[in-house]
């Protein structure tokens, strides 16, 4: 009875990590992208940073056009 608590013990563990492997490994997402692919999102990645780029440069200009406001002391 012992012996085969010992077994038991001894298999188990390692029963539950290759059953966690090879699920894992099933999840796994094995495709890769095609080159078209990789261009599409490059060129939108190159598209939205020059979009944050213009985005910086209106706010900078923006900024820059305010005038500080003037305020006058208080005389009391």
């Amino acid at each position: 009875m012992v012996a085969l608590k010992r077994a038991v013990g001894a298999i188990v563990p390692v029963v539950i990590v290759a059953g966690l492997v090879v699920t894992l490994g099933a999840l796994k997402h094995s495709d890769t992208l095609s080159p078209i692919e990789e261009q599409k999102i490059e060129r939108n990645l190159q598209v939205a940073e020059q979009a944050a780029q213009q985005k910086v440069q209106e706010a900078k200009q923006t900024v820059q056009n305010q005038q500080p406001v003037q305020t006058q002391p208080d005389s009391k």
